[in-house]
């Protein structure tokens, strides 16, 4: 099941994303620190009735926050998008619980992203992803999304990945 989430949920989510920054560190991804995504930043996605919660079993196991708050770095003319920017939302800190990783539940997330953004009538969902983040890239490319270039973060020595899906 999935809900829009409450600051009730705030500490699972807020342990399940300490969980997972540990896990993807030792896969080799320095994507996530303690410095992000913190309490704080879930806590804003939830103020803004931006996230939602992947329940299993009555437990909390997952966490998305789907907007239309495109990065500056997604800059329309160095990337190869094939929407615009006003017509597209993105998702932001796809988090699973490790303990439920390799269940379907990203794929879940993802899909509700895409089934949400076209219900409010956008024609595309575009996000990123860091370099070193290879299990977020096997998804991206799973699900149908299409890699659009490169570009960089501040503070981060690697590049990300764009990537954009088509929702119409």
């Amino acid at each position: 099941m999935i809900r829009q989430g409450t600051l009730n949920d705030l500490p699972q989510i807020e342990q399940i994303a300490i969980d997972a920054t540990k896990q993807m560190n030792l896969e080799g991804s320095d994507q996530w620190t303690s410095a992000y995504p913190t309490a704080a930043h879930f806590q804003e996605d939830i103020e803004q009735g931006t996230l939602y919660v992947y329940l299993e079993n009555m437990r909390i196991v997952g966490s998305i926050s789907i907007d239309q708050n495109l990065p500056v770095e997604f800059n329309e003319s160095q990337l190869s998008w094939k929407t615009k920017h006003e017509t597209a939302g993105t998702f932001h800190r796809l988090v699973v619980d490790p303990a439920a990783q390799q269940s379907g539940v990203a794929v879940k997330l993802v899909q509700f992203a895409e089934s949400y953004c076209r219900e409010q009538g956008l024609a595309s969902l575009k996000m990123d992803t860091y370099s070193k983040n290879k299990k977020a890239q096997k998804l991206f490319a799973k699900l149908g999304y299409k890699p659009v270039g490169t570009f960089y973060y501040p503070n981060k020595k690697d590049p990300f990945f764009a990537y954009e899906k088509a929702l119409t």
